[in-house]
């Protein structure tokens, strides 16, 4: 759920993944759903936040790590196409960063929480990876 809620308007969002998120993350969902029950999901993913200003923003599908002035990240909770879980148990989730100057959703990451690494927290070790892995998003919430 934000904390800082976007303007409810018609305006739908545009939504990319980011290209570390494909080399990284979705060939190993695809691997283990197959891609066509992936590429449905991955579709499904965009149609969602492409409308977060409308309610999505205010559910328990997303939650805001971090936000400044018009750029926010947050994760959104998704289940894959095909499996009969509800997103929130799923465990799968998006790491997104939303510029909402320019109306986009950039989805930096895709991991399901039994895949992070042990003895370290999901807050903890998505900070490391954003630092890390995204410097150019970070220096605009600083």
């Amino acid at each position: 759920m934000f904390s800082h809620l976007l303007p409810d308007v018609e305006l739908l969002y545009i939504v990319t993944f980011n290209e570390y998120s494909n080399r990284n993350f979705c060939k190993s969902f695809e691997k283990k759903h197959g891609k066509r029950f992936w590429e449905m999901t991955k579709q499904a993913i965009v149609d969602d936040l492409s409308r977060i200003n409308r309610k999505l923003q205010s559910t328990q599908q997303v939650d805001e790590l971090w936000h400044k002035g018009d750029f926010w990240v947050f994760k959104h909770d998704f289940s894959v196409v095909g499996t009969k879980m509800s997103p929130r148990t799923s465990g799968n989730r998006c790491l997104c960063f939303l510029n909402n100057q320019k109306k986009t959703i950039e989805i930096l990451m895709v991991f399901n929480h039994q895949d992070l690494p042990k003895n370290t927290s999901e807050a903890q070790y998505l900070r490391e990876i954003f630092s890390d892995q995204f410097p150019e998003f970070a220096d605009k919430l600083n």
